[in-house]
């Protein structure tokens, strides 16, 4: 799903752009709060063209407007792809370098790109950039154990339910909103939801209960004999496969439910604030 919420004023909006890190459009039907906090009030977008679905050359793209071959990235490693690809080519004309020559107050949160920081200095921040909160060590898809860079401070996160690291991101990003005084902001904010291992907040676990995978017609599929060879040297799905499959299903959508969390957290203060008539808020 793409939502917007449109803002009624057009000079300087504030823009929080959330990117959830491989989430299918069919998960999205169990995540009501967000289709009540973006989608209803806003538009929605039905149609979208992605000229390359790999992580790090789609970010490459939502970060400059451009296509990957012209990006240069191309895959999310090697000397054609990740964060190496996009710092030799790519970083000195972002949507942040943009929006901070226009005055904007600017901040990424979270994921950035795959290889981030390589062989630099953790120190290191990209330009445009006045507000950095990006893991830079550990194990970060797992939502715990991982080390943030904080404007280049290495801040180490443990196993506390209060180091979850979506619930860090959103309270980064609530007190970057809140600090923004009369500067217009743009918040880049990616959390590490659903991607594997798909770590459910504590509070939101048990919460779906009986949440099954869709069956749709070609899951599980008995004859295979049409489709490629990768697919019919693949057993069919028993007992533990299947419930395997659900297991991760439910996972994954569970640990969303943090990322709706974040989008109530930027509705809430962006509404106390009086700014929310004047956010483009893009999930």
């Amino acid at each position: 799903m793409l939502a917007l919420l449109a803002a009624t004023a057009w000079a300087d909006p504030d823009i929080v752009f959330v990117v959830a890190d491989d989430l299918d459009l069919e998960s999205t039907r169990h995540l009501s709060r967000l289709t009540e906090l973006v989608a209803e009030p806003g538009a929605v977008f039905t149609d979208a063209f992605v000229s390359l679905s790999l992580c790090c050359p789609a970010r490459a793209t939502l970060l400059t407007g451009k296509y990957a071959h012209n990006t240069g990235v191309m895959a999310n490693k090697g000397p054609d792809g990740g964060f190496a690809a996009f710092k030799r080519d790519c970083e000195k004309r972002t949507i942040a370098t943009a929006l901070d020559a226009a005055g904007y107050d600017t901040g990424m949160f979270g994921k950035y790109l795959n290889g981030y920081p390589e062989n630099l200095n953790r120190r290191y921040i990209p330009p445009g950039w006045d507000t950095w909160v990006v893991p830079i060590g550990g194990e970060p898809y797992d939502e715990y154990n991982y080390t943030l860079s904080i404007n280049g401070r290495a801040e180490k996160h443990g196993e506390a339910p209060e180091d979850y690291l979506t619930d860090v991101l959103a309270a980064h990003v609530q007190r970057f909103l809140e600090s923004a005084g009369d500067k217009p902001a743009f918040a880049f904010v990616a959390p590490y939801a659903p991607h594997s291992p798909a770590t459910v907040a504590p509070r939101h676990r048990g919460l779906l209960g009986p949440l099954v995978a869709p069956r749709s017609p070609n899951f599980d599929e008995a004859d295979v004999s049409d489709k490629p060879a990768g697919v019919q040297q693949r057993a069919p799905l028993h007992g533990k496969g299947l419930a395997s499959v659900d297991r991760q299903y439910r996972a994954r959508v569970a640990s969303m439910l943090a990322v709706e969390d974040l989008v109530q957290r930027v509705v809430d203060v962006q509404t106390r604030r009086g700014r929310l008539d004047d956010t483009w808020l893009v999930f």
